[in-house]
């Protein structure tokens, strides 16, 4: 024990140390002692200074060889001897213990990083007009259900279809959902032969069967893609918020996301007619509606590789603000985000295919001096955390 120093106190402060019950001025205390201390038991070799243990075992070995070369005779002196070092084995021991709580972590938990974090799959749940709940993507191809003395049938591409020889009238007033999560995406051919692609965290209500009705009306929310099945004398209409659209048979895409300013209708084969708050607009392909409010639209030139990027499998953006980047990169990647700092109004353009894993989409926005970090505050959850 170096001079100057109270044995008593430092073992004190030690013990106070295990339990991280220490003052500041303790604290001070015991590292002018930690760094003063010369005595050759606390040499400490390359490789020794993070392992406490290790260093336990070595003292532990330096005090026995201490003993060993120690008369009878000299009994007490060596008595001192070994308190001395046993009192320089508590406190070293309780100080590294102590750095290693500080540094390591009380519970290991996995790196999150964004090459660990997948993109969205094939998944949706169906609910049929019974109450039935059917998770989709657990179920092997073949019939799934019937209902109403109509069959529902996944194929092998893992979309699921009505059978379209069966016209039963019950069957029609026979509703049923679809809901794709964040992290998914589905496609489902309904009765009349349309086919329907839905997005990540969106969802679809129609009748199990069209037949007998003057008209086929299903219900979106989030994005769809329609190919609508041509039929001149019942036409198809498509109700999101603040609109419907109307069609005879053709191919176009709506965004009505909840989170999105605007709902937007973009054709890519045909015509079709937005009508909203009394307003009709007819627009042809290369054109788009935009709803701001219900009355309240307007036709705009279209972009159809950024409108249709999704169906195609890529993530795609064009002279696009970072909220709505990462609303889309959110929806597919199923996490969270948060913003800190001064969120800018530059436009960014870039895209990615929406198999890659997060990484390669985020690298486009790194480019821009734009910080990411990942966490999972919520075990299951995935918050990405955006730095300016």
């Amino acid at each position: 024990m170096e001079a100057g120093y109270n044995r008593e106190l430092l073992l004190e402060i030690a013990n106070k140390i295990k339990n991280g019950k220490q003052t500041i001025a303790e604290q001070a205390y015991y590292d002018m002692w930690y760094e003063s201390y010369e005595d050759s038991l606390l040499e400490l070799p390359k490789g020794y200074a993070a392992n406490p243990i290790a260093i336990r075992d070595r003292m532990h070995g330096n005090i026995k060889s201490k003993i060993s070369q120690e008369t009878i005779v000299r009994r007490f002196p060596v008595w001192i001897k070994i308190t001395s070092a046993a009192a320089a084995l508590i406190l070293v021991v309780g100080l590294l213990l102590y750095i290693n709580r500080k540094i390591t972590p009380a519970k290991s938990t996995p790196t999150i990083t964004a090459s660990s974090i997948l993109p969205g799959s094939n998944k949706a749940t169906l609910t049929l007009a019974d109450g039935r709940v059917i998770s989709l993507d657990q179920l092997a191809p073949g019939i799934i259900a019937t209902e109403n003395g109509l069959q529902i049938t996944k194929d092998r591409e893992g979309r699921i279809a009505y059978n379209i020889a069966i016209t039963s009238k019950s069957a029609a007033l026979a509703f049923n959902s679809i809901v794709v999560p964040k992290g998914g995406t589905y496609q489902v051919s309904l009765q009349d032969g349309s086919r329907v692609w839905l997005n990540a965290g969106s969802s679809l209500k129609y009748p199990a069967s069209f037949a007998g009705q003057t008209e086929r009306k299903v219900e979106l929310t989030g994005e769809g893609y329609f190919e609508v099945a041509k039929d001149k004398v019942h036409p198809f209409i498509v109700k999101t918020w603040g609109q419907e659209v109307t069609v005879l048979g053709t191919h176009f895409n709506i965004n009505a996301y909840p989170d999105e300013l605007n709902v937007v209708t973009t054709p890519e084969e045909g015509r079709v007619k937005v009508s909203s708050g009394g307003t009709d607009l007819t627009i042809n392909p290369g054109e788009r509606t935009v709803l701001v409010s219900e009355g309240d639209m307007e036709v705009q030139q279209a972009d159809l590789e950024s409108a249709l990027a999704w169906k195609n499998g890529k993530i795609y953006f064009k002279d696009a603000d970072i909220r709505s980047i990462l609303r889309q990169v959110a929806r597919w990647y199923d996490i969270d985000v948060r913003y800190e700092g001064n969120i800018p109004t530059k436009l960014f353009s870039g895209g990615a295919y929406r198999n890659s894993n997060l990484s390669t989409v985020l690298k486009i926005l790194q480019e821009n001096n734009i910080h990411f970090d990942i966490s999972e505050p919520i075990e299951g959850k995935k918050l990405l955390t955006v730095r300016f």
